[in-house]
């Protein structure tokens, strides 16, 4: 099972998950994101090798490893934080390959999965901004390759040290 809860000051997103979990929804990523066509070539490496990238680091146990109370016994769960600006685009973008792909069953519960994780993390952090970035997630509409990634870069740095004050300092 695939559990998360905002980060200690709402930057991100704490994703956590068994070893079989995570080790799963890696794979998903890497069929949605390599599969020629699916994410255009200049964009695969912001999935595969950051996301895909955090999530293995985590079921590696490189990341977070947290007791989770189970009915029976307390379990190893395998933790990694990701900033909301990124997970988002990355988890849309995923989405949209899923659409132009052949996928089964395993690929489809994993992506909801990961929806269902981001959605009650932001929702946890605050409901009205949680349910208008899940509305967008809805409808998301890929930007042209040449800016896509400028305008995540820009709104991360945004998102984390203000648009006018650059002096603060990063907490995630």
């Amino acid at each position: 099972m695939l559990i998360s809860r905002p980060t200690k000051y709402g930057a991100g997103i704490a994703l956590a998950g068994d070893f079989a979990d995570l080790f799963n929804l890696r794979k998903t990523i890497h069929y949605l994101a390599s599969e020629t066509g699916s994410i255009p070539i200049e964009h695969q490496g912001f999935v595969q090798e950051i996301l895909a990238y955090e999530i293995r680091k985590a079921y590696e146990g490189q990341r977070r490893v947290e007791l989770v109370d189970t009915l029976h016994d307390p379990v190893n769960y395998y933790a990694t934080d990701i900033l909301w600006p990124v997970f988002l685009v990355q988890i849309a973008m995923l989405r949209t390959a899923a659409s132009y792909l052949p996928t089964n069953r395993i690929h489809q519960a994993n992506l909801y999965r990961i929806e269902a994780c981001a959605e009650g993390a932001l929702l946890e952090m605050e409901p009205a901004i949680g349910a208008l970035c899940m509305r967008w997630l809805s409808c998301y509409t890929p930007l042209p390759s040449s800016f896509l990634m400028a305008f995540v870069s820009d709104r991360t740095r945004d998102f984390l040290f203000g648009a006018k004050d650059n002096t603060c300092h990063l907490r995630i």
